[in-house]
């Protein structure tokens, strides 16, 4: 498979199809969710594509990475999104990482095997996602160690507020149930500002408007990172060790992506300005290995680190493990 170095997508797609013709139904997990803007386009565009393909088989997909409250929906169409277009669903599951907010978790109520006749196939789908949370600010808490108390459920926040209502506790949320909830989100002001609290675990809340409030919706209807809405800023690393939160459009916890900023907006030279000694070494393209790598005492610089995205992004003529280590080492990015 092009633009699949690792085999992954390779991986991903023979597993798919296995499940398909067993008629069995699929769960991905991950950790960055390709819809962030923090994640390189190649990869997530083609793992959409395989999603999309395979959406009648893959019952949900549940990610990390903000430490926020959130969720995406693949389309078909991202230009058109719609309820009918909507294909997948992925969960993004707050934190339990007390610097950012109250401690949250979820817990996913799924279609069970023992409330069905064998008539009638299971979908393994989520009907609820329970929320729970531990209030920071409790007495006990720094003595007694955390209290978890129900926070809220989807359903029970949004489904009575859909057309039709998704109040029976045997349906399933399905993508075109999420996606008629950031419907709600852009007709509803309450409704959205109450799910940016939860999103941000009530943790220091200012109300999202204008601006803010499209790209947040937005951003929720983006299974691809080229259609993110909002932007990972390097900035954001900082305003975790200064204790602040992020602004305006951007939104990510884990912090960004730190190859992906140098490969889009800067250009790097990667020099050695010491004697160097050659060991054994190099870098891997997913075919072949080089036979060595010039190093600067023991400070490793691999110098095709993921430069295969530069190459894709940039439809570049040249294989980065093929070069002589030589001119590995002074490759100008950008």
């Amino acid at each position: 498979m092009p633009n699949d170095p690792s085999g992954v997508l390779a991986f991903l797609v023979s597993s798919l199809q296995a499940a398909e013709d067993a008629n069995e139904r699929v769960w991905i997990q991950g950790h960055i969710p390709p819809g962030r803007p923090d994640a390189l386009f190649d990869y997530p565009a083609s793992l959409d594509h395989i999603v999309q393909r395979y959406s009648a088989t893959i019952a949900a997909m549940f990610w990390g990475h903000t430490h926020r409250d959130q969720f995406e929906v693949s389309y078909s169409d991202y230009s058109n999104r719609t309820a009918a277009n909507a294909k997948a669903i992925g969960y993004i599951a707050p934190s339990l990482t007390p610097t950012s907010g109250n401690p949250n978790f979820r817990v996913y109520e799924i279609d069970p095997v023992s409330e069905r006749t064998v008539l009638i196939q299971v979908t393994y789908g989520v009907r609820d996602v329970h929320v729970f949370a531990a209030n920071l600010s409790s007495p006990t808490y720094q003595t007694h160690g955390p209290t978890w108390e129900p926070y809220y459920s989807a359903k029970a926040a949004y489904g009575s507020l859909l057309t039709p209502p998704i109040t029976d506790p045997h349906a399933e949320l399905t993508p075109a149930v999420w996606s008629q909830v950031i419907d709600l989100f852009g007709s509803n002001d309450t409704v959205f500002q109450q799910y940016v609290d939860r999103k941000q675990r009530e943790w220091e809340y200012v109300a999202c408007e204008g601006t803010c409030k499209v790209d947040e919706i937005c951003q929720l209807g983006s299974a691809q990172s080229q259609h993110a809405c909002l932007q990972a800023s390097p900035a954001m690393r900082k305003a975790k060790r200064d204790g602040t939160d992020s602004e305006g459009g951007h939104d990510d916890e884990c912090g960004t992506s730190f190859i992906r900023d140098v490969l889009t907006g800067h250009m790097a030279w990667i020099v050695f300005l010491t004697p160097m000694k050659t060991i054994p070494g190099g870098c891997r393209d997913g075919r072949h290995r080089s036979s060595q790598i010039q190093t600067r005492h023991s400070w490793f610089i691999l110098v095709c680190i993921r430069i295969e995205s530069y190459i894709m992004m940039h439809s570049v003529n040249i294989n980065p493990c093929s070069l002589t280590a030589q001119r590995r080492i002074r490759l100008v990015l950008g």
